[in-house]
């Protein structure tokens, strides 16, 4: 199986893996412009409160290394295909974790409601078409094998 196929796939990987990895940088590099990536990117309203952006600094690099995962899994998904499936996991685990939040980002970071909806119908999205394209590929790994015992 040439390593050019299942473009979708390394197109969405890549994606997943410069988004997270810029987010992962912000907090790090330029720590004064969280609150406004924190706004644009989940509706939180968080000032400048240095504990909040103490507390990013480990988490942005949790995100860099998940986005390095999906990155090595872009570069070559037949030989890292395990980590495709690690990374639909996460998304699943971050739709349950801002569904059981809901209330919460709305006390703490006056995130209205419709706002984690739209931010959970994206990461579910996302995690759909992870699932579907890991499964086509698993699907062409099969049939490869087994045309090649023919």
């Amino acid at each position: 199986m040439k390593k050019n196929n299942h473009l979708a796939l390394r197109s969405l990987l890549w994606l997943i893996c410069v988004y997270h990895v810029v987010c992962g940088l912000i907090p790090n590099l330029f720590p004064s412009q969280l609150p406004a990536l924190a706004q644009r990117l989940a509706g939180m309203q968080m000032g400048n409160v240095p504990e909040c952006i103490a507390l990013a600094k480990p988490f942005g690099v949790y995100a860099m290394v998940f986005g390095i995962m999906m990155g090595v899994a872009a570069w070559n998904p037949i030989k890292n295909r395990a980590l495709i499936s690690v990374g639909v996991m996460l998304f699943l685990l971050r739709i349950a974790q801002r569904l059981a939040g809901l209330y919460e980002a709305q006390q703490v970071f006056g995130v209205p409601p419709h706002r984690s909806l739209i931010t959970i119908a994206i990461v579910s999205c996302f995690a759909v078409a992870l699932a579907w394209l890991r499964f086509l590929l698993y699907r062409d790994m099969r049939r490869e094998t087994g045309d090649a015992k023919d």
